[in-house]
């Protein structure tokens, strides 16, 4: 499943752009969607980023065990 248009603008303008200051609140009006959608969606996108992020780097590793600590070191998780 891929990442909407819209869930990938959201992701952008809160996660990618780097200014925390806007709130969730503020892009729900941006975009004119309910703050419960805004929640869902940067979710949503975020559970797709750090799937498509850890099959990368699945592919980019050797071993197991060298994929549990680079997962680690980058996203703090494993799977």
């Amino acid at each position: 499943e891929h990442v909407s248009q819209s869930q990938f603008a959201l992701f952008e303008a809160y996660d990618l752009a780097g200014d925390h200051r806007v709130s969730y609140r503020d892009l729900a009006q941006r975009f004119a969607l309910p703050e419960t959608t805004v929640t869902n969606q940067l979710s949503a996108a975020r559970r797709k980023f750090r799937e498509a992020v850890l099959d990368t780097l699945r592919e980019a590793t050797a071993s197991d065990d060298e994929f549990r600590t680079e997962a680690r070191a980058l996203l703090g998780v494993e799977r």
